[in-house]
């Protein structure tokens, strides 16, 4: 078994953070994955960072889908709708950023994460095709190793209700099943690392 962990994200304040974005209603999933970001991270600098009222400010997080970080890459959104990579750099005072990198490999996610101890951004289909794309935070997964089969791994991500409630506890955040990581396993509209600016 091998761990991969955002140990800032991991603590138990970051996932009382976490509850506390799940349980306010009518937010979108991309400003609550850039929010727990942002209010684990100005915490630990010692920075005020009211999220509660800022995530439930249309003002600075309109309603609608959004691109990692440009609107080209998304058909359907709005050129004036901004990234998720323009509002963590706001929200963290341009101390966090987007990784120009696209990850969509298990393997590859996992290593990433053991790597920089930063969180990543992972974008997926949520439920039916209807529902279009769904964020999360990912920080934390663990492989198993395995000698005949393929190699396991499990992700625990931060979310905006939609996987905690199935997943008890803690609504804003889920332990994903084991899934093999094979020749198949991807991410199929891939994944972004936070990534320090400096």
């Amino acid at each position: 078994m091998s761990w991969a962990i955002a140990n800032m994200w991991e603590e138990e304040r970051a996932k009382d953070i976490a509850r506390d974005i799940a349980n306010i209603p009518g937010i979108y999933c991309g400003p609550a994955a850039i929010v727990w970001i942002a209010a684990v991270w100005n915490l630990d600098k010692g920075k005020t960072y009211d999220y509660k009222n800022r995530i439930r400010d249309k003002n600075l997080f309109p309603d609608g889908p959004r691109a990692f970080k440009s609107n080209s890459d998304l058909p359907g959104i709005s050129v004036y709708q901004s990234s998720l990579n323009e509002i963590l750099k706001r929200e963290t005072d341009d101390e966090l950023h987007l990784s120009d990198d696209s990850y969509y490999r298990y393997g590859t996610i996992h290593d990433e994460l053991e790597a920089h101890d930063m969180p990543i951004i992972i974008r997926m289909m949520s439920g039916g095709f209807l529902d279009g794309l769904h964020y999360v935070t990912l920080y934390k997964s663990e492989k198993d190793r395995r000698i005949v089969r393929p190699d396991r791994i499990q992700f625990y991500w931060q979310d905006n209700g939609v996987y905690g409630k199935r997943n008890g506890g803690n609504p804003g955040l889920y332990k994903d099943p084991w899934r093999n990581i094979g020749l198949t396993g991807s991410f199929k509209f891939g994944s972004k690392r936070v990534v320090k600016t400096n």
